[in-house]
């Protein structure tokens, strides 16, 4: 696999995976490592507000004529449908084959699918608002002591101060520093030491 944080200079794979953000791409780089060593290349499209941009990029690039793969990954934000939406949005404005829903693919040259985070709710019914973030840590028990410090302390805080804006990321991180193995470590960097329960059902 090869990763490449923002614009490759050129395409070497056949088979891309498109994150939001170089954490993002890292972190699905070692997720990757773990499931299969998928010969691929990974490429940060920015944020979700620059993935049309970077799809007229790539169609453009010398090696597209022989991708047969893409798959986006993008974090669902505060509106699923709306996320939905602006994916197939973009990929209709490169006249790429647009899958009628998330996590499977539709068939084309190249054919494409997409992944929205966390993904379906228990039942498999419907989309969760969210984030990447709040994926990994519903691998996580909720009863685990770590978890119950964590949520008293952002409780503490949004409690003594404004509510906090990437909530998010202020869970995954201080689950993080709670922990001798991954204090200060990024979510990619964390995939990396194998910190996740890989075989968990939401993954």
């Amino acid at each position: 696999m090869k990763v490449e944080l923002r614009h490759p200079k050129t395409l070497e794979k056949n088979k891309l995976i498109l994150t939001e953000g170089a954490d993002a791409g890292w972190f699905w780089f070692w997720a990757y490592k773990k499931y299969r060593d998928c010969d691929c290349q990974v490429v940060d499209f920015g944020g979700i507000n620059e993935l049309a941009a970077e799809l007229k990029v790539l169609i453009r690039m010398s090696g597209f004529d022989a991708v047969d793969t893409i798959l986006i990954m993008r974090d669902a934000e505060t509106d699923a449908s709306a996320a939905v939406q602006s994916i197939k949005s973009s990929l209709s404005a490169v006249s790429l084959e647009v899958p009628a829903g998330p996590f499977a693919f539709v068939d084309g040259t190249p054919r494409v699918a997409y992944a929205l985070f966390p993904g379906y709710d228990a039942d498999g019914t419907a989309l969760l608002n969210g984030t990447l973030e709040d994926l990994v840590m519903l691998s996580v028990n909720p009863q685990e002591p770590l978890c119950q410090c964590v949520d008293s302390f952002l409780t503490c805080v949004e409690s003594n101060g404004d509510a906090l804006k990437w909530k998010h990321k202020a869970r995954l991180y201080a689950y993080l520093a709670g922990t001798n193995k991954c204090a200060g470590a990024k979510l990619g960097e964390s995939a990396k030491m194998n910190v996740w329960n890989w075989e968990h059902p939401v993954f």
